[in-house]
């Protein structure tokens, strides 16, 4: 996909997450948990459709039937194409997790009287659908390593592009949804716990609002590093000795680089500038960061620029002494 294409849609998906986390009826409203989800919403419907009577309650049973079977039913085609496989055994094991979690969120009395009864609906439907996630997660990267570790060259590249369209839309989704969702989540708190009208805010208010800033900004930077990785990538595939493979290498590195200076001078500037006007503010938030992987990362792009230009140069000299 072009990346400008690409970028649109990016950009249409963080007015999504905004509108959808900043809305009065936000999605942190609306469900228990964000691991409810899409959990929560079916049970409802199901346990709706089994209280509106006979009727009602088989076509419930069928839908809370075929729906914990979808990962089975999933194996079922699959195995059509390929042999069955070691994690394939996981897929059993979330179609069962499926029956469980479904008639806990259709009968949520029976997951609170499951979890001892102390525990709140909200962390026991979250440790119910993480549960789920983990499990899933487990199978989708085992199944990614074996198909990375069997794939040819060109499979590869292909991976790897998906992968990296996969990372920019999770990196907006942090950004401009978990964490637009936590800073409205304590302007509210700010506001319902300042309730004295002599007491000016408006400084807490800004100083919040560039909290939240600072911390989608990594974010927000690594789109412009897996832009420019993407770049080097598509220039890889189609030469891998040609000039624009090492100023895209290049460029990778700079905007690496650039982005953790930029991250760290940042950081350091506000925890100045908060410390200053200490005395005004209601939310302090001090964060010492160590980015110990981004300068890994760094520090691995500029030794694969210097790899990139060793090996063209090589490629020319070769092509010379021919």
């Amino acid at each position: 996909m072009n990346q400008k294409k690409f970028a649109g849609l990016l950009f249409l998906e963080a007015v999504f997450c905004l509108l959808l986390y900043g809305a009065p009826l936000s999605m942190a409203k609306i469900f228990t948990s964000s691991m409810a989800v899409p959990f929560e919403p079916i049970g409802l419907f199901l346990r709706y459709l089994s209280l509106s009577g006979n009727t009602g309650n088989i076509i419930a049973l069928l839908l809370y039937a075929v729906t914990s079977l979808i990962p089975l039913l999933g194996l079922l085609i699959m195995v059509r194409k390929r042999k069955l496989l070691v994690e394939d055994l996981l897929l059993f094991v979330l179609s069962g997790l499926l029956f469980f979690i479904l008639y806990w969120f259709i009968n949520p009395g029976e997951l609170h009287l499951h979890l001892g009864g102390s525990i709140p609906d909200a962390i026991g439907k979250t440790l119910a659908g993480g549960t789920f996630y983990s499990i899933l997660c487990a199978y989708v990267v085992i199944r990614l390593l074996r198909s990375f570790f069997t794939a040819k060259k060109g499979d590869l590249h292909r991976h790897l592009t998906i992968l990296l369209y996969a990372l920019n839309i999770a990196l907006i989704f942090v950004a401009f949804g978990s964490l637009f969702g936590g800073y409205i989540t304590n302007l509210a708190s700010l506001k319902s716990g300042n309730t004295d009208p002599d007491r000016q805010l408006f400084l807490s208010y800004v100083f919040l609002f560039f909290q939240y800033l600072l911390h989608a900004l990594p974010y927000l930077l690594n789109v412009l590093v897996v832009f420019a990785a993407q770049e080097l990538l598509g220039q890889m595939k189609e030469n891998r000795h040609s000039d624009q493979v090492v100023a895209a290498a290049e460029k990778l590195s700079k905007i690496a680089a650039g982005s953790l200076i930029l991250i760290t001078a940042l950081n350091g500037a506000f925890n100045l500038v908060q410390l200053i006007f200490a005395k005004s503010i209601r939310s302090i938030n001090s964060v010492v960061p160590i980015p110990l992987f981004s300068i890994a990362f760094v520090l691995a792009a500029v030794i694969l620029s210097q790899y990139i230009k060793e090996n063209k140069q090589l490629q020319e000299d070769n092509d010379m002494f021919i």
